[in-house]
């Protein structure tokens, strides 16, 4: 129900403010929650947005209760930057240790969903983007070292061959010499 669930909410995801990749880190991490029904994780992002930008007082007080300042991240909402502010919420909610009281702020914020995928699972598709984001950077490191080891050998080279050539010969006969 994979392409299913990608085909029915790519646009949700998107008017969220998830690129695709994002998305499929989003449903990847769900998979290996062992969500039952991945076509709930597109329902789940869908209900957050739709109940955190119609602002109602039991969400702005989830939101409050959470330390967060709920005008903004309805606003933030409304202003489509909805994947950015999703992320916040589900972090503040992770950070909530009291049971009774994260299970009452992840109801009202993702409403049957939050129920129906339960807070492990709700909690560790957060983790996902923060996870896509982590190996971006790790790959933009490697890279980074890689083109220095490059540029470190380039300048070897270069003066090698200089020398080389300042000797009379070329770099073979250097080698050989």
């Amino acid at each position: 129900n994979i392409s299913d669930t990608l085909q029915e909410f790519s646009v949700q995801f998107s008017d969220l403010g998830y690129t695709a990749q994002e998305t499929g880190a989003i449903i990847a991490q769900s998979i290996d929650q062992g969500v039952w029904d991945v076509n709930k994780v597109g329902d789940a992002f869908k209900e957050a947005n739709v109940r955190i930008s119609e602002g109602s007082d039991e969400v702005r007080n989830a939101l409050a209760n959470m330390g967060l300042n709920a005008q903004n991240i309805v606003d933030a909402i409304n202003a489509g930057d909805a994947a950015g502010a999703l992320d916040i919420v589900i972090d503040k909610l992770g950070e909530v240790e009291n049971a009774t009281e994260q299970n009452k702020y992840g109801l009202a914020i993702f409403g049957t969903m939050w129920e129906d995928l339960g807070s492990e699972q709700i909690l560790a598709l957060g983790n996902a983007v923060e996870g896509l984001n982590n190996v971006s950077g790790a790959i933009s490191e490697v890279t980074n070292h890689v083109e220095a080891a490059g540029n470190v050998f380039d300048r070897f080279w270069r003066g090698f061959s200089e020398g080389a050539a300042m000797s009379g010969g070329d770099v073979f006969s250097a080698i050989i010499g």
